[in-house]
């Protein structure tokens, strides 16, 4: 109970825009025993989220790798960690988050999109080309997929 309080707390503080108190209850929220794995999951993402908020990239990622072992069903972890990598300039490391995110949420397009955007600068053309056209067929008309699919093809020729 006293956890989740704590956890409470937390989300208020976030929508106060308060990083570093959110932090702080969630913190406090993690060292109670009274949380299930479920929970300890969620809290443990709120906690990367806020770090990430404060440019603490590299701490952040550790608990959203953290996170992805509690819970491996969630295709927005794998997502956030991807978006982190790249930050980092870690490019297959954020490819890898990116598959990952579309393994477990095949219609996830903004993880399409991503991982399209991360093919293109390693030099992965086809690739690249498929993840868009992936895009393209959930959401046509999709600006920043039309204008990948545009460089893909200038590339390409």
């Amino acid at each position: 109970q006293f956890g989740e309080a704590e956890e409470c707390l937390g989300d208020i503080y976030v929508r106060l825009n308060n990083d570093m108190g959110a932090l702080q209850h969630y913190q406090k929220a993690a060292l109670r025993e009274d949380l299930g794995l479920g929970n300890h999951a969620a809290l443990l993402k709120k906690m990367a989220a806020e770090l990430a908020r404060l440019g603490m990239t590299h701490e952040a990622v550790d608990l959203y790798e953290k996170s992805v072992v509690v819970d491996p069903s969630d295709p927005l972890v794998y997502f956030d960690l991807g978006t982190l990598w790249n930050q980092l300039g870690q490019l297959d490391r954020s490819i890898y988050f990116f598959e990952q995110a579309v393994k477990v949420k095949p219609d996830f397009t903004p993880a399409h999109l991503n991982l399209a955007s991360c093919y293109f600068t390693k030099g992965r053309l086809a690739e690249a080309r498929t993840e868009v056209q992936a895009v393209l067929r959930a959401e046509p008309g999709n600006r920043q997929a039309e204008k990948l699919l545009r460089q893909i093809v200038k590339k390409s020729s």
